[in-house]
């Protein structure tokens, strides 16, 4: 269902802090694989959860995951060039598609990105400030900032320093009085080896184990913050692993998990309960405007299916096959939301 197609209303809208935390994957709070839950933290925040979040094809690496959430569709490459370098080099980012980005400018929201690394890997910035982000910030802004590049990892600013500065620029958009969106994209569980932070080392946290439970506690103190200055009344935090990870120390404890999902929680105060049990990526549009305080009319957005609230349709009952046999097949309606419209 193309979401310019669908009318969505705004009963009690929030504002939102969305937060992607890199290979995020649930299953490193099972501890009878790794002799603890090493995201603790997070799986004791009060939330409402979905028990099995998979991927699926067309959003398992970073940017992928970004358009799949915001837009409930999969990248697809559409050029000779990688998924990675198509964003870098296109010159308009699926300028045809509606975004969640669009969704809220067009409802009054003001859209801020922060991210470790850079915006400019992978067309991350491309893609948002096609999409009604506001501002855009990443590795190339911290530097120009005084951070300097030896306090960073080889991607940018340590999740830590991140969350710090969220914190800031939390407190400045909800003073300003206008509704908006905080949307974050952290980098210290990227593979191989993760980037243990000296803030991390010196609280004991130690390998790629203790980045993950470093990391965990960064956003769990993050989100307690948030509802400490009793911003959760008006606002709204969703977490969730952007992708699963890929080659790290870790993987073969990954690899003896019955199933790999991706960990995911909606915070906020009088939360909806999910409708089922299982979302993909591409759901998340839909639901998160629904736990946001929208409705969507007949709860389908893209490809997505809203987890919030009653609908009269649901995902067919064999959706995952389906995903995995077609969706990534060739599809000129898919390429035409990559034509830049005329002038």
């Amino acid at each position: 269902m193309a979401p310019s197609n669908v009318a969505i209303h705004a009963v009690r809208p929030k504002n939102l802090v969305l937060i992607y935390v890199e290979s995020l994957e649930a299953g490193y709070a099972d501890s009878r694989v790794f002799g603890g839950d090493l995201i603790a933290p997070l799986t004791a925040l009060e939330a409402s959860r979905f028990e099995a979040f998979p991927q699926v094809p067309g959003t398992g690496w970073t940017i992928a995951a970004i358009v799949a959430t915001q837009c409930a569709l999969p990248l697809k490459r559409v050029t000779v060039f990688d998924e990675n370098t198509q964003g870098e080099l296109v010159q308009s980012f699926l300028p045809r598609a509606t975004c969640l980005g669009d969704i809220l400018a067009g409802h009054g929201y003001r859209n801020v990105f922060m991210g470790g690394g850079s915006p400019l890997f992978a067309g991350k910035g491309k893609f948002l400030r096609a999409h009604s982000y506001h501002e855009v910030l990443g590795r190339e802004d911290w530097l120009g900032q005084g951070v300097p590049e030896r306090a960073m990892n080889g991607w940018g600013l340590f999740d830590g320093d991140l969350l710090h500065r969220a914190r800031d620029k939390l407190g400045q958009l909800h003073a300003a009085g206008r509704p908006f969106n905080l949307t974050l994209l952290t980098v210290d569980s990227h593979e191989p080896g993760g980037h243990l932070s000296p803030a991390c080392a010196r609280r004991g946290h130690a390998g790629f184990a203790g980045v993950i439970r470093c990391a965990a506690a960064d956003i769990a103190a993050f989100v307690d913050d948030v509802a400490a200055r009793g911003y959760l009344r008006d606002t709204t935090i969703v977490i969730l692993g952007d992708h699963l990870a890929r080659h790290n120390p870790l993987s073969n404890q990954l690899e003896r998990l019955p199933e790999r999902l991706l960990f995911n929680a909606f915070v906020g105060e009088n939360a909806p309960a999910p409708n089922r049990r299982q979302l993909v990526h591409f759901d998340f549009l839909p639901s998160i405007l629904e736990f946001n305080g929208f409705t969507v009319e007949g709860g389908r957005l893209g490809l997505g299916y809203s987890g919030f609230n009653r609908h009269a349709t649901g995902p067919p009952p064999h959706r995952l096959d389906e995903l995995h046999a077609s969706v990534l097949n060739r599809s000129e309606t898919y390429r035409a939301l990559w034509t830049a419209p005329p002038r």
